[in-house]
């Protein structure tokens, strides 16, 4: 039972991650004086490449469209990793991240659909079934807001 709750956990992420919604238009990141600090713990690293998406609504994470100018790719050097977004207005933001090992630019699955690279939510919250929602892992950002994340891997 925990197998088959996994590859579809797993499954639905990617659909999610990796283009299963149909994009929104874009928007750009509002500009303000807050700023969002990410500390990622537990990668598997050194190598690769993290990429950290920042959304401001739920129809659009968490992988949809980030918003324009929310995007940032880290290059992985060892298990921890800072992810900044600054100059941004305060309010409700979630941030969704995946670990692209092999540099392709997407999150890779098995065959089964399982995710082989790791991935992650700005409040960690990543329920046994169903993507990740912006409501569980939304985070209000007044001045320096930092969010300690802790990467999964299958």
């Amino acid at each position: 039972m925990q197998h088959s709750r996994t590859i579809a956990v797993s499954c639905l992420l990617i659909l999610a991650a990796c283009g299963g919604q149909t994009p929104l238009p874009a928007r750009p990141l509002p500009s303000g004086s807050a700023a969002l600090v990410l500390a990622v713990r537990g990668l598997h690293g050194p190598g690769g490449t993290l990429f950290a998406s920042l959304h401001d609504r739920a129809d659009a994470f968490p992988g949809a469209t980030p918003l324009s100018g929310g995007q940032r790719l880290v290059p992985v050097t060892g298990a921890d990793a800072e992810v900044r977004f600054e100059n941004v207005a305060p309010g409700r933001y979630a941030v969704s991240l995946f670990h692209d090992q092999n540099g392709n630019g997407r999150l890779d699955s098995n065959w089964v659909g399982a995710p082989t690279e790791g991935y992650g939510a700005s409040r960690n919250a990543l329920p046994a079934l169903g993507a990740p929602t912006f409501e569980e892992n939304a985070i209000v950002v007044t001045g320096v807001t930092p969010v300690v994340v802790e990467m999964h891997y299958r």
